[in-house]
């Protein structure tokens, strides 16, 4: 179990979620865009599509932001390379905090179209409140992506500064 924990919070580990993330948004967002073209009669569907996303990106934004944490309880820097691991864990607490908030801003969309209409009338508003969802997710692939580069640069950067 340590092990596993420990690959997944490296930086190849990252990454890698990062990419199968990416590409589960991409797999349902082919789906969402056949299901926008009538959001009251796909509203639960959409909903528990960007709820789904959502979710997944808070998960995963609270263990990015303890990385730091998670890595030195665990004993698992490698010896040799603390700077790249201290820019990781850095960026690891940046980067999670904003997928945590944009998971949130999903279900908060999500949670106002849920509100009955005659508390919030949000009839007519569900596909522009959907499109709002839609577009965190978006905004979310990118901070993954580039988060990565983050990552490949940091690695390169201290690799070749070690070089030297």
């Amino acid at each position: 179990m340590k092990r596993l924990l420990r690959l997944l919070i490296s930086r190849r580990g990252i990454a890698l979620i990062h990419l199968l993330i990416v590409g589960f948004i991409a797999l349902v967002s082919f789906e969402l865009y056949d299901l926008m073209s009538d959001t009251v009669s796909n509203a639960g569907e959409i909903e528990e599509i960007l709820d789904t996303v959502a979710v997944i990106l808070v998960a995963w934004g609270v263990a990015l932001e303890e990385r730091g944490t998670l890595m030195e309880s665990l004993g698992a820097y490698a010896k040799g390379c603390p700077t790249v691991e201290k820019e990781a864990d850095h960026a690891s607490h940046i980067y999670g905090m904003a997928a945590l908030l944009l998971g949130l801003f999903m279900e908060v969309v999500v949670e106002v179209v849920k509100v009955p209409d005659h508390v919030i009338n949000t009839v007519g508003l569900e596909g522009v409140l959907f499109w709002i969802g839609i577009a965190f997710m978006a905004a979310s692939v990118a901070l993954l992506l580039h988060m990565n580069l983050e990552l490949w640069r940091a690695r390169n950067v201290t690799g070749m500064a070690q070089a030297a």
